[in-house]
């Protein structure tokens, strides 16, 4: 009986795996890491800046870039544009099968859909994935709160990531 559980374990680990050409070169297994017992950091707030770029959050790790930025419409009543572009960082890329979602909270303000998939981005490639998302601006402050979840693959393993994100638009 638990062999047969091993079996379907390993199965599916090997199905969710990502596609290779190549087998990786074997290497010695690493000891395994402890989590860190701190607490996750608090979302980012991005001030407005005095580029064109606008107020942006960023997240650069090992793994990936992150980056969440608004483009203001000329006048205040012109819908603003939230950017969310991930990309693959060292050896990384986007895994392109990952069942990707972006999840906003717009505050003061609102979306057309709050909810996105890989379907609604802009772009979706090992490269690049880009949503573009129009959010109108209610108040005086609007507050973009994202939430992406994607996954990033190297040619040993992937890497499912969550990370959140706050973006004002004055």
């Amino acid at each position: 009986m638990r062999i047969d559980r091993v079996g379907a374990c390993l199965g599916l680990v090997i199905l969710l795996g990502c596609n290779r050409a190549t087998p990786p070169a074997v290497a010695p297994e690493a000891p395994p890491v402890a989590a860190p017992s701190t607490p996750a950091p608090p979302p980012v707030v991005a001030a407005p800046t005095a580029d064109a770029s606008g107020p942006r959050a960023e997240f650069t790790e090992p793994s990936f870039v992150l980056t969440a930025a608004i483009t203001a419409g000329a006048a205040a009543a012109d819908p603003a544009t939230l950017a969310v572009e991930l990309r693959g960082n060292g050896h990384f890329h986007v895994n392109d099968q990952y069942p990707v979602s972006l999840e906003l909270d717009v505050r003061d303000g609102s979306t057309a859909k709050a909810s996105l998939r890989r379907v609604d981005a802009a772009e979706y490639t090992q490269g690049l994935a880009r949503f573009a998302v129009p959010v109108i601006r209610a108040g005086a402050r609007t507050v973009v709160l994202g939430r992406l979840r994607f996954a990033v693959c190297s040619a040993e393993n992937c890497v499912p990531e969550s990370r959140n994100f706050a973006v004002a638009i004055n």
